[in-house]
């Protein structure tokens, strides 16, 4: 036991300061590297979230300095209005940056971060008349695959002046759809209008977006003029009711048939306490109407196809669904073991609903998987984190293909458990990626796309990235017919839509892979149309 006088001299002793860290470095533009000033610089702790946050401007050489760093690992990201923020180390803008560990008294320099110049869209709003619209919105939408599911994202926004003109900023290179919307002042204030509306417009002249033309955008592009006719329509109102919810219950029109999971800009209903709901300023055409409600802490959900056409839509009941429970057993071809595929991750994709989402169950070495309070819907199977050259094989219940069917939940729960097969016998399909001077594309993507019907099956999609020496390798095909593309960055909605695809179809190459088939495929690097 130490002696008092020295347990009091420790206590009092100072505890050692830990040496900060040095970071420096400087912003440069993507496109011809001019040094760029005023730029904001930040470095934010990973692995605590609470940790402090460093912060500098660059100077008018684009040099920044970052003192009095406390030791950890952190990422280091530079933003400008007028150029996308951008991480470093990151492939993209936007993508996962490196991380810098920082050891006590290190000094880091020579840090570049290159930032590309965010494109720019303008135009103007006009009514049929050809007459300017001010104070109409506009949305700039990307498309991407979240959850297995091409889904629409909000971009940019912004509204017209009294000249009509509008000017949308910010966004990362892409490609995007315009969309222009204007609510009479005199329908907002609960003034009858006529019926006649203003539909959602998409650029040029669209109220459907699979026939809007979509804006391919460069770094640093301006494009003007992008000039949109605001189209009237006589409108229509959606009535019905609930069979369970009141007030907090929610119902909204989904477009049938456009190829996204939407519900932005979606006609939306007012509900009451007993349940009855109206949707107004409905435009024809064909919808899924979805209604949500929460009863005993669980929600539930229904749904009813609508066309809507040149009269009100009456009487419509929906019955509400409650949550379903969805078990999986797993099984397996020789030689593999229940036990091998312990660490899959097995999915349900929604193919329907309020939200896309997976629904994710861990496959257990002793029991089956169990998917609990799903909503009522369509969902696609598939399987992830699977042993080299293993793929799901099969999906069934109750005898039906769910490959073909998909796991239908929309009247109830199914009638027995979906047995899934697992095989180790997927195909392997290695190659070299060449760029146009026939050298090997480091870090280039090779993209596998299935096809016929199956390219509805998101999880038959497959991409991987070439190593130094342009070395690609995707394995646990499952068997079929497929198509090669190779791209230097990747755009995961754009490659599973049918008209970008359609330009590049000729250049493919084609690959069958059969059970435990072994391919090779060079590939050209392809550039983005």
């Amino acid at each position: 036991m130490l002696p008092a006088f020295a347990l009091a001299f420790l206590l009092q002793a100072p505890v050692p300061a830990v040496e900060g860290c040095t970071v420096e470095g400087a912003v440069y533009s993507a496109s011809g590297g001019a040094p760029l000033k005023k730029t904001a610089v930040v470095l934010r702790r990973v692995e605590n979230r609470r940790g402090r946050t460093y912060g500098a401007v660059t100077d008018t050489s684009g040099s920044f300095a970052l003192r009095s760093v406390e030791p950890g690992k952190y990422r280091l990201s530079a933003e400008r209005t007028g150029f996308a923020r951008t991480e470093y180390g990151a492939q993209k803008p936007g993508g996962t940056g490196s991380i810098l560990t920082l050891e006590p008294g290190c000094a880091l320099r020579d840090l570049a971060i290159r930032l590309i110049a965010t494109p720019v869209v303008a135009g103007r709003v006009f009514d049929r008349d050809g007459d300017p619209v001010a104070h109409a919105r506009l949305a700039l939408y990307g498309a991407r695959i979240a959850e297995g599911r091409r889904q629409l994202y909000s971009a940019g926004a912004a509204s017209t002046n009294d000249l009509g003109e509008y000017r949308i900023f910010g966004m990362v290179p892409g490609r995007y759809y315009v969309q222009a919307t204007y609510s009479n002042p005199l329908r907002n204030q609960g003034l009858d209008t006529g019926g006649e509306s203003v539909a959602p417009t998409y650029y040029p002249r669209a109220t459907d977006i699979a026939a809007a033309v979509p804006l391919e955008l460069a770094a640093g592009q301006e494009m003007r003029s992008i000039d949109i006719t605001l189209l009237p329509v006589r409108t229509v109102r959606v009535r019905g009711k609930l069979s369970s919810g009141g007030r907090g219950s929610h119902a909204y029109l989904s477009p049938r048939g456009v190829g996204f999971d939407r519900q932005m800009g979606a006609p939306r209903a007012m509900v009451d306490g007993e349940g009855r709901f109206e949707i107004r300023e409905v435009v024809p055409g064909s919808y899924e109407l979805v209604a949500t409600t929460n009863l005993n802490g669980k929600q539930l959900t229904a749904r009813l196809p609508v066309d809507a056409g040149a009269t009100d839509v009456e009487g419509l009941s929906l019955t509400m669904i409650p949550p379903s429970d969805v078990t999986a057993t797993l099984q397996v071809e020789e030689p593999l073991r229940i036990s091998d595929v312990a660490r899959a991750d097995v999915r349900l994709g929604t193919r329907s609903g309020p939200a896309s989402r997976f629904v994710q169950g861990r496959a257990q070495k002793d029991g089956p998987v169990i998917f609990k309070d799903l909503e009522a819907g369509e969902y696609e199977v598939s399987a992830v984190n699977l042993p080299e050259d293993v793929y799901l094989a099969g999906a069934r219940a109750g005898g039906a293909d769910l490959f073909e069917t998909g796991v239908d939940l929309r009247r109830g729960p199914l009638p027995g458990p979906v047995e899934l097969t697992f095989s180790p016998a997927g195909g392997r399909i290695t190659g070299i990626i060449l760029d146009e001077k026939g050298a090997p594309a480091a870090e280039a993507y090779a993209v596998l796309v299935p096809d016929g019907k199956l390219r509805s099956r998101t999880g038959l999609y497959r991409t991987a990235v070439a190593g130094s020496a342009g070395r690609y390798e995707i394995r646990g095909v499952t068997p079929g017919s497929y198509t090669l593309f190779a791209w230097e960055s990747l755009d995961s909605a754009a490659y599973r839509e049918a008209d970008f695809l359609a330009k590049y179809e000729t250049i493919g190459v084609s690959v069958k892979v059969e059970r435990e088939g072994r391919e090779t495929r060079d590939l050209k690097l392809t550039e983005t149309r």
